[in-house]
This record gives structure tokens, C-alpha cells and sequence, in this order.
């Protein structure tokens, strides 16, 4: 129990690890002023940073999962 109990730490200790990675990513991307969006190979939107969310006028969360072409809205 005591090597089961050890590796469950490890694994906690990687996730929140993995975590602060993620964040501090997503801080970097997002303070870049360029459009920055990542798609996987079939075209699905699976990040976009806050210059590509102004840019297009749709927020991320409505970008990602998505695989239409991202349109201007009209002003």
C-alpha cells in the first residue's frame, strides 16, 4: 500500500504540474498581440488566443470545437 499510496502522490504532484504548464501558456499566448489559433489535422478550432477572439468578434469558447471558417461580424 505504501508504494500505491506513493505513486497517487506522484501523479497529483504531475497533474498539478501539467496544470501551472497549461496557465502560464495560456498567459503567454494570450499576451502576444498576434493572431495566434491552433486546429487539429481535420480543421476543429482547439485553441485561440484574445487577439484572435478580437479580431473575429467571437469569444474562444465559442471558436473551439468548432471547424467552420470564422467569419467577421459585420460593423
Amino acid at each position: 500500500k505504501i508504494a500505491k499510496g506513493s505513486l497517487e502522490i506522484q501523479v497529483i504532484q504531475k497533474t498539478d504540474e501539467k496544470i501551472v504548464v497549461q496557465k502560464r501558456l495560456e498567459v503567454l499566448l494570450n499576451a502576444i498581440p498576434d493572431l495566434i489559433w491552433l486546429k487539429d489535422p481535420s480543421g476543429i478550432y482547439l485553441f485561440c488566443n484574445r487577439a484572435f477572439e478580437r479580431f473575429f468578434g467571437e469569444k474562444e469558447k465559442d471558436i473551439v470545437g468548432n471547424g467552420l471558417e470564422i467569419k467577421l461580424k459585420d460593423y
